[in-house]
């Protein structure tokens, strides 16, 4: 009885494990310091461009939401709503749509900067994508999340997408798959010791079947 227990247990954590989302893609945050931020090669204001941040994957991934960063002029731009589009990257221009949608602006104030001598505001945003599953074949792959203001504030500009590296634009990606190729993640150690876990416990099972 005690042996079902455990076996059961451990299946429970295990299966709760896997369908837990986590950090799949983390092209970097805003470095600041001392309250002084830069913007590489500069920010794009969404209310007049599409930034497009690139990324890569090297499995099979469900994307479930996403977080990007943004400098913004105090009281200018008050939060609209905001469309995201997933291409597949063709030779380093738009490919295939994978995904796309929209999202009303739901921010996390960060801290006051200066960029260039001007006085903004950083803000962490974040927004849902819909399940939405890219398998790269052959591995690896690369893509462009593009994200623009589709309404705007009252000035129609003021939010400048943060880059966190030379043209490079700060964003992370949630979701389950994409193990790194440079080493297994941490979820992935767990995932050998579940096993591991589970053999033991059908190894006890069966021992206790024979007597």
């Amino acid at each position: 009885m005690r042996g079902r227990t455990i076996f059961g247990l451990a299946i429970l954590v295990c299966c709760s494990f896997t369908a837990r989302a986590g950090l799949v893609y983390d092209n970097g945050q805003p470095p600041v310091s001392d309250g002084i931020a830069n913007c590489f090669g500069g920010c794009p204001d969404l209310t007049e461009i599409t930034g497009e941040g690139l990324f890569s994957l090297v499995s099979n991934t469900v994307l479930t939401s996403a977080t990007f960063w943004t400098f913004q002029l105090d009281g200018v731009y008050q939060g609209g709503t905001l469309a995201w589009h997933i291409f597949a990257d063709n030779g380093g221009s738009h490919g295939s749509l994978l995904g796309s949608g929209t999202f009303t602006l739901t921010q996390t104030l960060i801290q006051p900067v200066t960029v260039g001598g001007i006085s903004l505001t950083e803000y962490q945003n974040d927004f849902t994508i819909p399940s939405l599953n890219i398998n790269p074949s052959p591995s690896p792959q690369s893509y462009f999340l593009d994200i623009a203001d589709t309404v705007g504030g009252p000035d129609q500009s003021g939010i400048f997408w943060a880059t966190s590296g030379e043209s490079t634009l700060a964003f992370q990606l949630f979701g389950t798959g994409n193990t790194p190729v440079d080493g297994p993640e941490p979820a992935t150690l767990l995932l050998v010791g579940c096993g591991v876990a589970l053999l033991a416990c059908s190894r006890v099972r069966l021992a206790k079947t024979r007597q």
